[in-house]
């Protein structure tokens, strides 16, 4: 029998709801959405004309997957750190600094695309990394959702699941990385290891040191 938690931090409810709200928009605008997305990360030529559809663009249903990933990536980490690490962790600060690595790696892939006139290939490494977390977003909703609601074995559970999805994610962006560079970027071994741990080993470390 599956016991189930009282949330006593309003803001984390607020902020389940909100998951809720952004997946129900979702799905109501685009009901094979997880389909869709799936095809893109499979397909890199029907991935590129959907990359060259809304680039630039202002995209509700992107920014709202963007926002939907932000909120369930805070989630996670403050879950994960307040049940095993810290007692006393603000789940603002966790999203201010899950928010601000986003913000700096968009940036930073542009700078990069500009100064090695590589817009295209940065850009479309971009989206290929934008589209795994928007994937990972909408498959952790319910999990973390029970996460929350839920304690004893059950709990540990999800939250084990949510550790192998976050696992998983960073392998599949591995790939992504390795795929595109091999087609679109003539490079060396040695520039490919040291960009990858420059761009997604460090971030992530980071985001990891400062939460935890």
């Amino acid at each position: 029998m599956i016991e189930f938690e009282a949330i006593n931090n309003n803001l984390t409810i607020y902020v389940m709801f909100l998951l809720l709200a952004i997946s129900v928009y979702l799905y109501t605008n685009n009901k094979d959405i997880i389909k869709h997305k799936f095809r893109m990360l499979t397909s890199t030529f029907e991935a590129e004309h959907d990359f060259k559809a809304i680039e630039g663009k202002n995209n509700r249903e992107e920014l709202a997957l963007l926002l939907l990933f932000a909120f369930c990536m805070s989630l996670i980490f403050w879950r994960l750190a307040n049940n095993y690490i810290i007692d006393d962790l603000s789940f603002v600060s966790v999203s201010a600094i899950v928010i601000t690595c986003l913000g700096i790696k968009s940036v930073f892939l542009k700078l990069l695309g500009f100064l090695t006139n590589q817009s295209f290939v940065f850009g479309f490494y971009k989206y290929n990394i934008f589209l795994i977390y928007k994937l990972l977003a909408i498959i952790s909703v319910p999990i973390i959702i029970m996460s929350y609601l839920s304690r004893g074995n059950i709990q540990l559970l999800c939250n084990l699941l949510l550790v192998v999805l976050l696992l998983f994610s960073v392998f599949i962006r591995l790939v992504k990385l390795f795929q595109l560079a091999n087609k679109y970027y003539k490079f060396q071994k040695m520039y490919f290891f040291i960009y990858f741990c420059s761009l997604e080993i460090l971030p992530n470390w980071l985001i990891i040191k400062l939460i935890f």
